[in-house]
Formats: C-alpha cells, sequence, structure tokens
C-alpha cells in the first residue's frame, strides 16, 4: 500500500494512503486528462463544441446577428485574391472592394429613400422612373371636332408628342405626309402643314405640350371629323 502525504490548506499536513490499484487508476486518469484537447470543459460546453460551426467547411443553419455601430461582413475571393465587404453603417448600405475605406462603391443603398447607386451613378428602376419623368409611352386616338384650345389628357407631361392624321370621312390607313410634331413649350402657331394645308393660327388657339397632356385648336390637328392618332413619350 502506498502513503502520500500533502499539506492542506491549513498548512497541516495529512497522509492518504493508496492501494496499487488506485494507483493505477490515478495514473489513467492523469492520462487521459493530458490527451484531452477541450481540458477542464464541463460535459454541457463539450456538447456545444462538437456542435459547432467549423473554421473551413460546414453549414450553418438558423439566424445570426451582428450588433455594432457600423458591423460589416468581409468575403475574401482567394482565386483572384478579390475582397469584397458587406456594410451597415446608418440608413445606407454598402458592398465595398478591396477595402474599407473605399468610398465609390460597386453598390449603395442610401438612406430612408433607399436610392440604389453603383459607383456613384443612381441605378433606374421601375419605382423611380416615374419621379423621374421618364419612361412613359402612350398611343391613343380621338376625332377632331373644330374647336379650339382642346385638352388631350395623358396624366403625365410627355417630352415628345407626334400626331398623324388620318384625313376627313376617310377609312385608309394614317397618312405619315401630314403630322404635327410637338414640342414641350406651350405656345401660339402662326400656322401650321405642309404644301398647300397652311392655316392662319390666332393669339388665342394654344397648341403644344402643356401640364398632363397637351392642346390642339381648330386649325391645329382639331378638324371636323378628321381621326387623330397620337403618341406621347415621358
Amino acid at each position: 500500500m502506498t502513503t502520500l502525504k500533502r499539506q492542506r490548506v491549513d498548512g497541516n499536513w495529512e497522509y492518504l494512503q493508496m492501494t496499487g490499484e488506485d494507483v493505477i487508476t490515478l495514473k489513467n486518469d492523469v492520462a487521459a486528462h493530458l490527451a484531452d484537447n477541450t481540458k477542464h470543459v464541463t460535459s454541457q460546453e463539450k456538447t456545444l463544441i462538437a456542435g459547432a460551426l467549423q473554421r473551413t467547411g460546414g453549414r450553418l443553419s438558423g439566424s445570426i446577428a451582428i450588433d455594432n455601430n457600423a458591423p460589416f461582413i468581409e468575403l475574401n475571393e482567394t482565386d483572384q485574391g478579390k475582397k469584397y465587404f458587406l456594410v451597415a453603417d446608418g440608413k445606407d448600405f454598402t458592398i465595398r472592394e478591396d477595402n474599407l475605406a473605399e468610398n465609390i462603391y460597386p453598390f449603395q443603398l442610401l438612406g430612408a429613400a433607399k436610392k440604389a447607386t453603383t459607383y456613384g451613378n443612381e441605378i433606374l428602376h421601375t419605382g423611380n422612373l416615374a419621379s423621374l419623368g421618364v419612361g412613359k409611352i402612350v398611343t391613343g386616338n380621338y376625332v377632331g371636332n373644330e374647336t379650339n384650345n382642346r385638352f388631350i389628357y395623358l396624366g403625365f407631361t410627355p417630352k415628345y408628342v407626334k400626331i398623324t392624321q388620318k384625313g376627313r370621312n376617310t377609312t385608309g390607313p394614317f397618312s405619315q405626309a401630314d403630322y404635327n410634331t410637338f414640342v414641350p413649350q406651350l405656345g401660339f402657331r402662326v400656322s401650321s402643314g405642309t404644301g398647300t394645308n397652311s392655316y392662319a393660327w390666332s393669339d388665342s388657339e394654344k397648341y403644344g405640350i402643356d401640364t398632363n397632356g397637351f392642346w390642339v385648336s381648330r386649325n391645329g390637328m382639331n378638324l371636323t371629323a378628321a381621326q387623330y392618332e397620337y403618341l406621347a413619350i415621358g
């Protein structure tokens, strides 16, 4: 039997007696402890470590939250040596290239309005085309009634309007030879038409593009019973 002498915390000594079997058990326990890579870890902690995502490979399921005044995720592409950073800062979200200090980004979503840009240029999409006043194309038709200051409502202010007249009391196709093209400004015309189709205008006859549509008058694409087709581009 083996006797071990051990000093207690209070300074006194005590003696422990161990059998050979106890010594062998202690030796095996010490060897197992030294071989354990997660020394002094509880059984619960070991279970959590075993289920943790490895540094290489593996798959993360569920959600993850990163709390910071400007949190970011760094993506390193090893084939070409490229770096990309996903950054949330204030009300902006950006994708930055190569380093965090860049101020011209491949993609940026700005502020509460969520204006999207790429390398400083705004990205146009269906959500903001209307606000820019572009991207609308409307076609329509009307029959002339020989009145002045007739307004054709479109619902938006066009930049270009082309009107084609089919002619009065005819059923033929629209003639491309008889047309008027409006410019953005509203005004009064002195004469209109081509060749012998010239008409006198007065200062009371509106003719041209205006807010939400365009004007025609008696001698300007509004002849009695004439059929007209228009193309408006915003």
